[in-house]
């Protein structure tokens, strides 16, 4: 159960429409072709009292996300009925707790909104045990008073708490795909793989919160592959689940062996998600509350770069692997802080941190914080298609309006590829560091070589 805010959040992007790019192609007859640039997260403020919708309706404009705020809880069921939703906010004052949470878990029984995250945004600290007894799935509780600030926080930490992943290692398929159903219905982004031992490399490319590992495997044995994992510095936050494919027992001396958090039972499986939740959770928190992660973004640093990719590549001799590591550097950046203040400059860092995330899902990568102004992202792509991707997300940024700011915010990028410009992580560094500084005198700010 998660019960208070994260110490970190990312802040998302603000429009009023969506925001699209339009594509031509070179026949002067043709015919436009658009596509979104960035989706708004959608948050529904329900059962409200006066100051704080006031003080919603106030923001609205400024904060990063679409609100819908209706008059009623009635009202309000209707609108999560037939709108998405990625998080919903309710008002509690002293007294009103138990009916705060019956209409939270009124919103979590309409189909397709199990798993919407919810925040009660109480008036006295005293709500807060009460709130905690009364047991709500998905939820943070924040104390008022709020400034504009907090709410941001608060609005795009509720957009990413409750997203996680799992990676299901096994040799049959109907008991793979039967888990990832039930994942599925929590929220929880399931992949599988019928080739266990190609176990590392999806790991690397989807980097699990927890890892669900078939006993039955003939190859590798799930001893040696538990053991290596636990190991590994890289994988050391990353919870183990064992489950039998067969329907053997599972005894605790193998769950010791393996370093298991938990264990999934055949006829259990249904309730997998919810296991594998509350350990996706414990495994977050425990991610947030490390030096790994950079306070403002939620980003990894710069180690984890180096604990990711030095040893894929080492691995990588004689294998087809194609990296791309782009160096995205935001112009002007100390400007932003003397003219429009910290506040805006830190706004700026946290949706570009989003807006990062929010391109490359499609695509094995990771984005990491690397100094005050600056992030590093690898793909693992062709080249072709990892620099048409960074070139067009950072023309893309330049068209999003960034809350309180009224100028475009431009990026420029040095990119370098793997193996061809570099076989270790500095030397690919080094050379996106020269270009970055070529990529001033180009027009896209996209320097390749």
């Amino acid at each position: 159960m998660i019960n208070r805010a994260s110490e970190f959040f990312q802040h998302g992007i603000s429009y009023e429409k969506p925001l699209l790019r339009t594509i031509m192609t070179h026949s002067d007859f043709a015919e436009k072709v658009t596509q979104p640039i960035y989706t708004r997260p959608r948050i529904l403020v329900a059962d409200c009292v006066n100051d704080f919708r006031e003080s919603m309706e106030a923001w609205q404009n400024e904060l990063l996300c679409v609100l819908a705020m209706p008059e009623d809880p009635d009202s309000a069921l209707m609108v999560a009925s037939s709108k998405r939703l990625d998080a919903i906010i309710i008002g509690v004052e002293p007294g009103s707790e138990e009916r705060a949470v019956s209409l939270a878990a009124k919103f979590h029984k309409i189909p397709d909104k199990k798993n919407t995250p919810v925040a009660f945004v109480v008036s006295s600290s005293d709500s807060m045990p009460i709130i905690e007894r009364l047991e709500p799935s998905c939820y943070v509780c924040i104390e008022k008073p709020l400034c504009f600030d907090s709410m941001a926080k608060i609005v795009t930490q509720l957009t990413n708490f409750e997203h996680f992943n799992a990676l299901i290692v096994s040799g049959v398929a109907p008991i793979m795909a039967r888990l990832s159903g039930a994942l599925k219905e929590e929220n929880i982004v399931a992949r599988s793989t019928l080739h266990p031992h190609r176990y590392m490399e999806f790991l690397y490319d989807f980097g699990p919160e927890v890892l669900l590992v078939d006993i039955d495997l003939k190859s590798p044995k799930v001893v040696d592959l538990c053991e290596r994992l636990n190991q590994s510095k890289r994988w050391a936050t990353m919870a183990i689940v064992l489950f039998s494919s067969s329907g053997s027992d599972i005894d605790e001396e193998l769950v010791e062996q393996c370093k298991a958090a938990s264990v999934i039972k055949l006829g259990d499986y249904d309730t997998a998600g919810a296991v594998v939740k509350t350990i996706a959770r414990q495994v977050r928190e425990k991610s947030i509350e490390s030096a790994d992660k950079d306070y403002l973004t939620g980003l990894p640093l710069t180690n984890s770069l180096y604990e990711k990719y030095v040893p894929l590549m080492a691995e990588s001799k004689g294998s087809p692997l194609t990296l791309t590591l782009a160096l995205i550097d935001i112009e002007h950046l100390n400007a932003i802080n003397e003219n429009a203040g910290h506040g805006v400059g830190d706004r700026v860092l946290s949706a570009l941190s989003n807006f990062l995330q929010q391109r490359v899902a499609e695509t094995p990568s990771m984005i990491c914080r690397w100094s005050e102004d600056e992030f590093v992202v690898m793909l693992k792509s062709t080249s072709e298609a990892a620099n048409m991707l960074i070139k067009n997300t950072i023309l893309d940024f330049g068209l999003i309006k960034i809350p309180s700011y009224s100028e475009p915010v431009r990026l420029r990028a040095g990119v370098a590829c793997f193996p061809e410009d570099g076989t270790s992580v500095d030397a690919l560094l080094d050379l996106a560091y020269w270009r970055l500084h070529n990529a001033k005198k180009k027009p896209d700010g996209v320097a390749f070589d």
